[in-house]
Protein backbone atom coordinates (compact mmCIF):
# COMPACT_ATOMS: atom_id res chain seq x y z
CA UNK A 1 0.00 0.00 0.00
CA UNK A 2 1.40 3.33 -1.02
CA UNK A 3 0.67 6.61 0.66
CA UNK A 4 0.21 9.68 -1.42
CA UNK A 5 2.31 12.59 -0.49
CA UNK A 6 0.21 15.53 0.55
CA UNK A 7 1.32 18.98 -0.30
CA UNK A 8 2.83 21.32 2.25
CA UNK A 9 -0.03 23.79 1.68
CA UNK A 10 -2.64 21.21 2.59
CA UNK A 11 -0.78 20.35 5.80
CA UNK A 12 -0.54 24.03 6.72
CA UNK A 13 -4.22 24.55 5.99
CA UNK A 14 -5.18 21.61 8.22
CA UNK A 15 -2.88 22.93 10.96
CA UNK A 16 -4.42 26.40 10.67
CA UNK A 17 -7.94 24.96 10.94
CA UNK A 18 -6.93 22.95 14.02
CA UNK A 19 -5.38 26.02 15.67
CA UNK A 20 -8.49 28.05 14.87
CA UNK A 21 -10.74 25.35 16.39
CA UNK A 22 -8.68 25.19 19.59
CA UNK A 23 -8.64 28.97 19.91
CA UNK A 24 -12.41 29.08 19.37
CA UNK A 25 -12.99 26.41 22.02
CA UNK A 26 -10.88 28.32 24.54
CA UNK A 27 -12.75 31.52 23.77
CA UNK A 28 -16.12 29.82 24.07
CA UNK A 29 -15.16 28.17 27.37
CA UNK A 30 -14.09 31.54 28.78
CA UNK A 31 -17.43 33.04 27.73
CA UNK A 32 -19.30 30.12 29.31
CA UNK A 33 -17.46 30.67 32.60
CA UNK A 34 -18.32 34.38 32.59
CA UNK A 35 -21.97 33.64 31.86
CA UNK A 36 -22.08 31.02 34.62
CA UNK A 37 -20.83 33.58 37.12
CA UNK A 38 -23.45 36.04 35.90
CA UNK A 39 -26.16 33.40 36.30
CA UNK A 40 -25.05 32.68 39.88
CA UNK A 41 -25.06 36.39 40.71
CA UNK A 42 -28.54 36.80 39.26
CA UNK A 43 -29.81 33.76 41.15
CA UNK A 44 -28.62 35.25 44.44
CA UNK A 45 -30.28 38.57 43.53
CA UNK A 46 -33.52 36.71 42.81
CA UNK A 47 -33.39 35.07 46.25
CA UNK A 48 -32.87 38.47 47.90
CA UNK A 49 -35.70 40.05 45.89
CA UNK A 50 -38.04 37.18 46.78
CA UNK A 51 -37.23 37.68 50.46
CA UNK A 52 -38.01 41.39 50.08
CA UNK A 53 -41.32 40.55 48.40
CA UNK A 54 -42.24 38.18 51.23
CA UNK A 55 -41.39 40.84 53.82
CA UNK A 56 -43.49 43.42 52.00
CA UNK A 57 -46.36 40.93 51.76
CA UNK A 58 -46.16 40.39 55.52
CA UNK A 59 -46.22 44.15 56.06
CA UNK A 60 -49.31 44.43 53.86
CA UNK A 61 -51.00 41.60 55.74
CA UNK A 62 -50.25 43.34 59.05
CA UNK A 63 -51.73 46.62 57.76
CA UNK A 64 -54.97 44.80 56.95
CA UNK A 65 -55.51 44.16 60.65
CA UNK A 66 -56.99 46.77 63.02
CA UNK A 67 -53.80 46.81 65.10
CA UNK A 68 -51.69 47.41 61.98
CA UNK A 69 -53.90 50.26 60.84
CA UNK A 70 -53.74 51.77 64.32
CA UNK A 71 -49.95 51.52 64.37
CA UNK A 72 -49.67 53.14 60.93
CA UNK A 73 -51.97 55.99 61.93
CA UNK A 74 -49.86 56.63 65.04
CA UNK A 75 -46.51 56.57 63.23
CA UNK A 76 -47.28 58.38 60.01
CA UNK A 77 -50.27 60.54 60.79
CA UNK A 78 -49.63 61.32 64.44
CA UNK A 79 -53.02 60.08 65.63
CA UNK A 80 -53.59 59.46 69.33
CA UNK A 81 -56.24 57.44 71.09
CA UNK A 82 -58.82 58.80 73.49
CA UNK A 83 -57.41 59.51 76.92
CA UNK A 84 -53.78 59.84 75.77
CA UNK A 85 -51.80 62.95 76.57
CA UNK A 86 -49.52 64.34 73.87
CA UNK A 87 -46.35 66.17 74.82
CA UNK A 88 -44.62 68.42 72.29
CA UNK A 89 -40.91 69.11 72.48
CA UNK A 90 -40.20 72.67 71.37
CA UNK A 91 -36.43 72.28 71.44
CA UNK A 92 -36.27 70.91 67.90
Amino acid sequence: MRFKRTSLWLKLAILAVCIFCVASLISIQTEINKRSQTVETLKSEIVIKNQNVLQLQEDIDILNTPEGARKLARERLGYVEDGEIVFYDNDN
